[in-house]
């Protein structure tokens, strides 16, 4: 049993404190670890104290703290917008797709600002010409994750397109629709459309966060809302390359289903995020930024861990 568990920091450096109790048997420990960009951690540590044999005992310290710099939700990140500008171009964070804005405004997000899409009736959206062998052009594994406030009483009777690469005719690559009742995640593999559709009951007023992920190889789209995960449904195997805009806020091929409501921090990777990367983003609902430390590389701290044998 921990009676104590303490830590400090100095620059780079940690400090830990801990005393333990297991049973009768009592030892404390003093540890530091040292954390330099692009190094694995150095441990240190000092001062053990024993009264007897005990077996080795491990802790493992840490999660993601942000996006860029996280060595899983880093890595194979398409493009990230943030949200924060209060109007106009939307800045990919992370990519070379800026999103232009008709209308558009900013309201208090999750992570700082966010984009606030206006009430029913508005026709208010965000869009990127992107075409094909684009890097959002993605046909194989896909995670499209956001958060969302919906502003409608009855937000499961409302007919609303998310974020959308998608037509009328040709070239439909994914839709994310949110209607009936549920949210349904288009896809088409260039033969045949599937539309599975997720049974969901999302409160108004409320922030969620969601990530649509697309595994080609199981053939399966599942949904995570709030880190937990609805369960899969069957899609195509693959997604259709498309010369189609990206279109976030209504439908895509003219105006509708226009939402009514705010999103923030989105993120596009081209490949299947795993339930503890979507978990490490939703962060107990409080998410986290895409860049904490504003380095200009990703730094891979490992996993770090104590270990001591007594």
């Amino acid at each position: 049993m921990v009676k104590k568990f303490l830590i400090g920091s100095m620059k780079d450096r940690y400090y830990i404190g801990m005393m333990m109790l297991f049973g009768s048997l009592f030892v404390s420990a003093f540890v530091y670890l040292d954390m330099h960009p692009y190094q694995e951690p150095e441990i240190q540590i000092n001062d053990i104290q024993e009264n007897t044999n005990i077996s080795q005992t491990e802790i493992t310290l840490g999660s993601a703290t942000d996006v860029k710099n996280d060595a899983s939700l880093g890595s194979n990140l398409v493009s990230y917008w943030e949200l924060e500008e209060a109007s106009g171009t939307r800045v990919d964070s992370h990519g070379s797709t800026d999103l232009t804005s008709t209308g558009v405004t900013s309201v208090t997000g999750v992570q700082g600002n966010g984009a606030d899409f206006g009430t029913a009736g508005n026709t208010y959206w965000l869009q990127a010409s992107v075409g094909y062998g684009d890097p959002l052009d993605i046909t194989g594994d896909t995670t499209i994750c956001f958060w969302m406030y919906h502003k409608d009483a009855d937000v499961n009777s409302s007919n609303d397109d998310i974020i959308n690469r998608y037509g009328s005719s040709g070239d439909v690559q994914y839709r994310t629709l949110m209607s009936d009742n549920g949210f349904y995640f288009f896809n088409h593999d260039g033969t045949t459309q599937r539309t599975p559709r997720f049974s969901i009951n999302p409160s108004s007023n409320t922030w969620y966060h969601y990530c649509f992920v697309y595994d080609a190889s199981a053939s399966q789209v599942n949904l995570y809302l709030n880190a937990s995960s609805i369960g899969a449904q069957t899609a195509g195997s693959s997604l259709r390359s498309s010369n189609k805009p990206l279109v976030i806020g209504r439908w895509p091929d003219g105006t509708g289903n226009n939402l009514n409501g705010y999103l923030d921090e989105i993120g596009i990777w081209d490949k299947a995020l795993s339930g503890t990367d979507i978990s490490n983003l939703y962060n107990s609902g409080s998410g986290i930024p895409y860049d904490a430390g504003g380095g200009s590389e990703p730094i891979n701290y490992g996993s770090p861990k104590i270990i001591w044998f007594q």
